[in-house]
Order: C-alpha cells, then structure tokens, then sequence
C-alpha cells in the first residue's frame, strides 16, 4: 500500500504535501456538496434558497469535476500546465468574493441594520449605516478578487497603472451618470427613514398601491396590491417622484378616506328638514353595521363623518368620511388588500343596502322642468 502511494506521487511528480493538500480540497468540496443546504440556510433564513442552493451546487459540482480533470490530465502528461485547475480556481475565487459579499451584508444587517416585525417574524432590514459598510465591502472584494484571478492565471502586467484596475477605474469614471444616481438615491431612501420594508406606498401619477419588498443598490422590488404583479423600479425613477407612504400615518386616527353619493332632492310630499334627517339615519345606521362587521377594517375609536359637499342642480353630494385601523406590516398583498382595497367596498354595500330600507334612492334623474 505503501510502495503504491510512492508510485502514484512519483508519477505526479508531487510532494507529500502536495498531494495531501489536493486530498484535503477534494474532501472539503466534497463535504461541502452534501452538507450544502443547511450551510445556505445558516446565512440566508428569511430568502428563498433555490437560485442560491443551486450556484451554490453548482459551482462545488464545477471544481470537482474540474479539479479530477486536470489531475487526470496530469497523469497522463507531465507537461500539462493545469489550465482546468485554474479554471476551477478562478471560478472558486468568485464564488467566494460573492458568498463573501453575501456574509458581509448579513453580519451588517444584524449589526447595523433596523430590526423589523412583518407577518408576526423579526427582521433584519438594511439601513443607511449597513448599506455603506456595503458598498465599502463590495470595492474591497472586487479589487481582492481581481487580484486573486490575475495572480492564478499568471497575468501580473495587468497589474500595472495602465493595466486591468486603470481600465475598471476609467469604466467607473465614464459610466457614473448611469449607476451612481441610483446608488446615492438608494443610500437617500434608506437614510430618510420614509419607506422600509413592508410599507404600502403610492407614486404620483400611477393609480395602484404598492407594498416595499426590498431596496437594492440600484433598484427597489415593489409589489402591486391589485394584481399581485411584482415591479422593479429604479432608484432614481422612484426618489424623484412623490411618494404617499400610508403605512405612516399622519394622525393616530388612521388613514382618512371618503365615498361620495350623489342623492336625488326631497320629492313634493317630502319636507327639506325631514329628508336632511333621513339620510343622516341611513349613514348613521351604516356606521353601526360597519363597526358590528369584523370584516370591514375601520378604527373602532373614530366616528364617521358625512359632510354635504355640493347642492348641486340635480343632486345633493356627500361626502362619507372614515378611518382605516392601522395597515398591518407583511409582504402579503392580500393582507392590505383586505383593509385597503375591501373595506370601502363593503362600506358602500352597506351604504347601498341602508338605502333601499330608508326609502332613500341613490339614482339621480335629469330633472326637466316644463315652461
């Protein structure tokens, strides 16, 4: 057994070292490929695992596979120079600039990142102090990283001034009005304090609510209530547009929304005053079913409130106003949906029911009056 080892590492022309280092590499990429969804899941809890878990496999599966080709090769050929090593290596090091990345803004998040409650779980979410550190980190493993590959594959010209870190630099340099805006924006949201993670948001000019999935460096995720869709936005499309952030409330009453109905006059049998207190029956009566309802999500501590907007020349206009209670934090979109989107439609049921029973009609008719 012995005199074998001796053969196979005279015939690698390795060391004893060597050829125990290679071992080692080999048993720990082993290792790694069996054990690799408990260790994913030990950095990423609350992220799903499958585009991750994949690279993750995948790039333990790649140096495998590479580092048996070039021993093999070696055997074969004592001139081989380890192009497939290299390989292997040269995709090691950027998986592990990325996984050290990845750690790097975990630590940061737990460390200098805000502590968030959505869907009844802690969270661990970026803030303006862990987003610098980041983006320090990210220079710093990018410049390591390319330091690395180009010390594997032996191209230490590229080194120099004019060399591969003169040509990032010059890249940077000319692309900046590209992705700097977005980065700075991005470092903006997070330091104003004004949109975090799970907050419901509206943007001027766009009719839907969106719920804060994630701020990047370069966009944010956002999630549409009505539709589900799931919308990527730029940091810089986003900042410059006005932002109604309704998770923050202005007044602990809760968030003020109104209906308008339009009601047709008093008929010739019906006194003006009589009418008046009439309707006021029929809103007040909505009131106490919506109140009774637990389906309708509106602040038990704030009364409604029912202003006549317009006497108009066929109609009088009111306006029904009432406080929404307090949108919960999740990334659930039906859970917002079930408070802001629901509730004012089952008010209006309500109000439309209460209706037909006060003898109260919600149509309005042109009127023609004859000369």
């Amino acid at each position: 057994m012995i005199e074998m080892f001796e053969d196979l590492l005279a015939h690698f022309q390795f060391s004893t070292t060597v050829f125990t280092l290679h071992l080692l590499v080999l048993c720990v990429n082993t290792f790694l490929l069996f054990f690799a969804k408990p260790i994913f899941r030990l950095f990423n809890k609350n992220r799903p695992e499958s585009f991750g878990l994949s690279l993750f496999r995948f790039v333990n599966i790649s140096f495998l596979s590479l580092h048996i080709i070039d021993l093999t090769l070696l055997y074969f050929n004592f001139h081989y120079e380890h192009f497939f090593l290299r390989l292997a290596s040269t995709l090691l090091t950027i998986y592990l600039g990325i996984f050290l990345f990845t750690l790097l803004s975990f630590l940061t998040r737990k460390k200098f990142g805000s502590l968030k409650d959505l869907d009844d779980r802690h969270y661990y979410t970026d803030s303006y102090n862990s987003r610098l550190i980041d983006i320090l980190g990210l220079i710093i493993i990018i410049i390591l990283t390319l330091y690395t590959v180009i010390n594997i594959w032996g191209l230490t010209s590229l080194l120099e001034t004019t060399g591969i870190f003169g040509l990032l630099a010059a890249f940077l340099a000319l692309t900046n009005q590209i992705w700097a805006p977005d980065l700075y924006y991005g470092l903006v949201i997070l330091n104003s304090k004004m949109i975090d993670d799970g907050d419901v948001i509206t943007l001027e000019g766009i009719d839907d609510e969106y719920i804060i999935n994630k701020v990047t460096f370069i966009y944010t995720i956002l999630l549409d209530i009505r539709n589900n869709h799931r919308s990527l936005i730029r940091n810089a499309r986003l900042i410059e547009s006005k932002i109604d952030n309704l998770s923050k409330r202005a007044s602990t009453d809760g968030l003020r929304m109104q209906l308008a109905y339009k009601i047709g006059y008093a008929k010739s049998n019906q006194t003006a005053l009589a009418y008046h207190e009439a309707i006021s029956d029929m809103f007040h009566e909505v009131e106490s079913l919506c109140l009774e309802d637990k389906d309708i999500h509106v602040n038990q501590n704030q009364s409604f409130e029912l202003l006549l907007h317009d006497a108009g020349d066929f109609a009088l206009e009111y306006h029904l106003f009432f406080y929404l209670e307090q949108l919960p934090k999740t990334k659930v979109t039906k859970s917002i949906r079930q408070v802001l989107i629901r509730t004012p439609k089952l008010i209006n049921e309500k109000v439309l029911l209460s209706s037909y029973k006060h003898g109260i009609d919600l149509s309005t008719p042109m009127i023609i009056q004859k000369g």
